[in-house]
């Protein structure tokens, strides 16, 4: 029925139905004009993706006129609204939408996925990192780049990671690990050295699979991956060192890898995460409660005052400023202490000395037995 006569036609033809939806066409013209006059209820998508072309004063001209001749008519301009003045003279209602793709969206909203916080709808979805944009990043051309729509673009690495991070959001020329440190780490992981380590975070996290997790501050991606591999969860890693991202979206391809400061700002729709996790990586409480769902969880690893100990000396006991940090929106559930007795031949302590920040002098060489201690600590979020 796309004609331009449809609002006239439309009632005698569908009088036997309770409902009708009618999907638009991505440009003004004349069936546009025929269908905003047919419609009780106006869904105006100002920005769900690049091709669109709804958020126009063109669009508003047509909606008011519209209302002239159906005064009942509801008028609701959907999404993160980038041509906002268009809309003012209307005064009507704006429902902010969040989601990645739409047969995805009408799916979930028949199955009841999906989830009402505050004014609007929110969906797993990275945001753009320019300063004062944050809208929805769509991946295009196979996924090689993300685009927003004020068209700021961030190509795919030759790896698969995406890098987001903004100049401003530098704090170093070559910000985060260096890509020694990062090799050194790898090296010691594959060791198994950690495994006690990541059977706790496995074990108190409780992830079940399908879930989406974040690891801000991820590192060269051990404990994310080996969660991802192991658990089923739908992995996202986030850190502001270039190589540590290379490092994880080599050998953990399964999860979505991102370069970008998240000391200063996550880059992803609020409410995406089932469940969040930082280990032995900066701890940014406000942007954590952003991004985790209502009920969420989140841990929290630093290392033990006796992490290491043999090569760095004792070191603090983290507990009481976790505490007071993550207290504000989040719940404590939970805390645990993991340590282990390891031995480390001559290579392993060079690898441990040059993967940890500040050790003790150059010390002998050869192997040793060292202590690895990880604080772990569960909130939810309230």
């Amino acid at each position: 029925m796309a004609k331009r006569t449809l609002h006239k036609e439309l009632g005698p033809n569908c009088s036997h139905c309770t409902g009708i939806a009618i999907d638009g066409p991505p440009r003004i013209n004349e069936h546009a004009k025929s269908i905003i006059l047919a419609a009780g209820v106006d869904v105006i998508p100002v920005q769900p993706s690049p091709a669109d072309v709804w958020a126009t004063a063109e669009t508003a001209d047509l909606v008011n006129e519209a209302r002239m001749l159906t005064p009942n008519a509801l008028s609701t301009p959907s999404g993160a609204i980038r041509r906002k003045n268009a809309f003012l003279p209307l005064s009507i209602l704006t429902l902010r939408a969040f989601f990645r793709r739409r047969v995805r969206f009408a799916v979930g909203v028949r199955k009841d996925r999906t989830r009402r916080r505050g004014v609007g709808y929110t969906r797993r979805m990275l945001v753009c990192t320019v300063r004062g944009c944050g809208l929805a990043l769509e991946k295009v051309d196979g996924g090689r780049r993300v685009v927003c729509g004020r068209g700021h673009s961030f190509d795919a690495s030759r790896s698969g990671y995406i890098n987001l991070l903004q100049p401003q959001d530098r704090r170093a020329r070559v910000p985060g690990d260096a890509a020694e440190a990062v090799r050194a780490r790898r090296r010691l992981h594959d060791r198994g050295v950690s495994r006690a380590m990541v059977d706790a975070v496995k074990e108190m996290l409780g992830a079940r699979a399908g879930e989406a997790v974040l690891d801000a501050g991820c590192g060269e991606g051990f404990y994310l991956g080996t969660l991802a591999r192991e658990a089923g969860i739908e992995g996202h890693g986030v850190d502001i060192s270039t190589a540590a991202i290379e490092a994880a979206a080599r050998r953990y391809p399964e999860c979505e890898w991102i370069v970008a400061n998240a000391d200063r700002f996550v880059p992803y729709a609020e409410g995406t995460f089932d469940a969040v996790m930082t280990i032995t990586g900066r701890m940014n409480a406000a942007e954590l409660r952003r991004v985790v769902k209502e009920g969420g969880r989140v841990l929290v690893g630093v290392a033990g005052p006796e992490d290491l100990i043999e090569l760095r000396g004792t070191g603090k006991d983290r507990g009481p400023k976790l505490r007071e940090v993550f207290g504000p929106g989040f719940e404590p559930a939970g805390e645990r202490r993991v340590t282990a007795k390891v031995e480390l031949d001559a290579e392993g302590v060079r690898d441990a000395r040059t993967a940890i920040y500040r050790p003790l002098g150059r010390g002998a060489e050869g192997g040793m037995r060292v202590t690895l201690s990880l604080d772990l600590m569960l909130f939810r979020a309230a």
